[in-house]
């Protein structure tokens, strides 16, 4: 009898991951945490640091932080420098050596970075050397990405490669199925110009053929002067502007100043998952955005 009730524990532990220990991941930011758990069933344990709500550029580093990094199997990050000024301080001081090597996940590394400067140079603004970071934005990434995550579970808990597999297979098939959807509603805005507050969203405007005919932001990161506006009240009529795109964690205030001036609409758009109430997840993300843009 012994045996056989040792014999049924030791099948539970292996084909349940419930009684054994998850993977623990930690993800930079939400739209990261989303996708992570998508691809990965119920076999790992997914922590957020920063708000979807935040400038992602500036993230408040806090001590909880660490003890999240400190007991990590994986981190994930955005990449394309976007982490820069807030992350490296928090590993360092996590001190965990599983971090190392495959214990992180740059995402940047596994898209197509667009924007990249020719020069860097403080007169420019607040540029990023490797390029735009905002890549998520562009929907056909998010499926390269879920590959990258899905890759390296697997590589990390070989028991359950095949799991991971399995469902980054589904994710992938309702993904596109959403997406042949959004691509239906966002055709209405091919060739369409539009201004940004900060460039933010180029990789969905080029993916959409939306074109960005200027930036509220005087130069990346430099607020706007009221000359600034002055001559983007020019370029708005020049290029028949329908759409002012603002982001959730800049002032709107310039934004609402150009559209009563200029008879253009604002459209307040989520830039990660949590950004708005209605963006609780990577699908609803993009259900999202493309509601706000088409609607009028």
């Amino acid at each position: 009898m012994k045996k056989i009730l040792f014999t049924l524990v030791a099948m539970i532990f292996a084909i349940s991951p419930i009684y054994g220990e998850k993977l623990k991941v930690v993800a930079a930011y939400p739209y990261i945490a989303s996708i992570v758990q998508e691809v990965s069933g119920n076999l790992v344990n997914v922590q957020t640091l920063a708000s979807g709500k935040s400038d992602p550029h500036f993230i408040v580093p806090r001590p909880s932080y660490i003890a999240k990094l400190r007991n990590a199997d994986l981190l994930i990050l955005n990449g394309g420098q976007l982490e820069i000024g807030w992350m490296p301080p928090l590993v360092s001081q996590a001190n965990n050596a599983k971090l190392n090597g495959d214990g992180t996940l740059d995402l940047s590394f596994y898209v197509s970075l667009q924007d990249i400067p020719r020069s860097i140079n403080r007169i420019h603004g607040d540029v990023h050397p490797s390029g735009n970071p905002h890549f998520i934005l562009d929907p056909d990434n998010v499926i390269l990405v879920a590959q990258a995550i899905s890759n390296r579970l697997s590589k990390l808990d070989t028991a359950n490669a095949a799991r991971y597999q399995k469902e980054l297979g589904v994710f992938i098939k309702k993904w596109k199925e959403h997406l042949s959807v959004w691509d239906q509603s966002m055709k209405s805005l091919n060739g369409v110009s539009v201004v940004q507050y900060h460039d933010l969203y180029h990789y969905l405007l080029s993916r959409y053929r939306i074109k960005s005919a200027g930036t509220i932001e005087r130069l990346p990161g430099i607020p706007p002067t009221a000359e600034h506006l002055v001559k983007l009240e020019k370029v708005i009529s020049e290029n028949s502007v329908k759409l002012i795109v603002q982001d959730v964690y800049h002032p709107d205030d310039a934004a609402r100043i150009l559209a009563e001036k200029s008879r253009v609409r604002v459209v307040i758009l989520p830039h990660d998952v949590g950004a708005t109430a209605h963006a609780e997840n990577i699908f609803a993300l993009f259900d999202e955005i493309v509601r706000l843009m088409t609607h009028d």
